[in-house]
C-alpha cells in the first residue's frame, strides 16, 4: 500500500471514530492514558469475549475490587464467583496471578514496559501491546482479531499470506501511525464491530471502499475451526427436593476451580458407559449442550433422589439455588441445575 493511500485511510478511519466511538467505562477522551489496572481487567475480560458480554462482568468486578492492591488480596473463589458466567476461567486466575505479582514484585505498580508485561501470566503480545499504547500512550501494533481482519481486507491479502503471521504484523507496523497508536487501534475495533464485521460486513456503505481490496464474494480470511464433540453424563444428587450436591474441580484444565454438578470425564466422539449404580434411572429427556471455544460439549443428566448426605461419599459440598449466587458456577452447570429444578 502507497504512503499516501495508507494516510487517507487512517484519517478516514480516525474521522469515523471521532463520531462513532463507543462509550466504554475503561475509556478515556485521550485514548492513550487510560488507568493501567482499569485497562489490565477490561483487556484480560475481553480475550475471546465480545465489549457487549463484558460490560456487566467488568462493572461488578471494578466495584467489588477497585484498584490493583485490593485485587491482589482476594481469593481465588472470590474471583471465580465473580466471573461466573463469563467463561475462559483461567484469565481469572491468570488476573490475580498477575495483581498478586505485580503487588509484590513491582510496589503495586502495572509496569509501563512490554518486557516486564509480558512476563506476567495471562498476558500475552495482544494485551501487553494493548497497556502500553491505550495506558502508557506508547507506540505498538496491537493486533487483535479485529484489526488483523481489517489489515488483511484492506490489503485483499490472499490466502497463503493470511496464514504468514510475520508479513500481516510488518503491513500493520506500516500503518500503524507512530504517534497514538492507540487512538487508531480503537478506532479500527469499533470500525470493526460496526461495519468491517466478521460475517455479512457492510461493504456497500463502507468508507473504504474506494481504497479497499476485499472482495466480499471471495471471502477467504478465516477458516472455521473443527469442532470437537465431547459426551459426558452426570449426576444430579438432590436431597429432599431440596439441596442438591456439588463438587469442585481441579485447579488446572478447562472450567479450572469451579463448582459443578458430579459426573463422568468428557469422552470424545461418543457417551461414556452408564455406571452400574445409575442403570435403573433413566436419564432426563432434556440433553444440555455447551460451547466452548472450538469444542462441543453434550451431557445427559441423571437425577438421583437421595435420602441423607452421607450416602454421597466423594468431596463436596451441599448447596440450594438461592446459594448459587456465593459459589464459582459455569453457564454449564447453571444450566444443569435449572434443567433439573425446572423438571421437579
Amino acid at each position: 500500500m502507497s504512503y499516501k493511500k495508507n494516510n487517507i485511510i487512517n484519517a478516514k478511519i480516525l474521522a469515523y471514530y471521532e463520531n462513532n466511538k463507543r462509550d466504554l467505562p475503561w475509556r478515556t477522551k485521550q485514548d492513550n492514558n487510560q488507568n493501567p489496572y482499569l485497562t489490565l481487567v477490561s483487556e484480560i475480560m475481553l480475550q475471546q469475549t465480545q465489549v457487549n458480554t463484558v460490560l456487566g462482568y467488568y462493572e461488578k468486578f471494578i466495584k467489588k475490587w477497585p484498584d490493583l492492591n485490593s485485587l491482589a488480596k482476594a481469593n481465588i473463589e472470590e474471583v471465580l464467583t465473580m466471573w461466573s458466567g463469563l467463561g475462559y476461567y483461567s484469565r481469572a486466575k491468570n488476573l490475580l496471578k498477575a495483581a498478586q505479582i505485580i503487588s509484590d514484585k513491582h510496589n503495586g505498580t502495572i509496569p509501563n514496559k512490554f518486557e516486564d508485561l509480558m512476563r506476567l501470566p495471562g498476558i500475552g503480545q495482544y494485551t501487553a501491546s494493548a497497556i502500553i499504547s491505550f495506558a502508557f500512550g506508547g507506540y505498538s501494533v496491537v493486533m487483535d482479531t479485529n484489526i488483523k481482519r481489517f489489515i488483511i481486507r484492506v490489503n485483499g491479502l490472499k490466502k497463503n499470506e493470511i496464514l504468514n503471521n510475520c508479513k500481516v504484523n510488518e503491513i500493520g507496523k506500516q500503518m500503524f501511525p507512530k504517534s497514538n497508536s492507540g487512538k487508531y487501534a480503537q478506532a479500527i475495533m469499533d470500525f470493526s464491530s460496526d461495519i468491517c464485521t466478521k460475517r455479512n460486513p457492510s461493504c456497500s456503505k463502507c468508507i473504504l471502499k474506494n481504497y479497499c481490496k476485499f472482495d466480499l464474494k471471495s471471502e477467504n480470511s478465516y477458516e472455521r475451526k473443527k469442532v470437537k464433540k465431547k459426551y459426558s453424563l452426570v449426576y444430579f444428587y438432590l436431597l429432599k427436593n431440596k439441596s442438591f450436591f456439588l463438587k469442585k474441580r481441579s485447579l488446572s484444565g478447562a472450567l479450572a476451580g469451579m463448582y459443578e454438578v458430579p459426573g463422568t470425564v468428557w469422552k470424545n466422539n461418543s457417551w461414556p458407559e452408564v455406571p452400574i449404580k445409575l442403570k435403573s434411572i433413566d436419564a432426563l429427556p432434556k440433553t444440555i449442550r455447551y460451547k466452548m471455544s472450538n469444542i462441543e460439549l453434550q451431557t445427559k443428566i441423571y437425577k438421583v433422589n437421595i435420602r441423607n448426605k452421607n450416602d454421597i461419599k466423594e468431596l463436596g459440598i451441599w448447596t440450594n439455588y438461592s446459594g448459587l449466587s456465593s459459589l464459582p458456577v459455569s453457564v454449564l452447570t447453571k444450566k444443569i441445575i435449572n434443567c433439573c429444578v425446572n423438571e421437579q
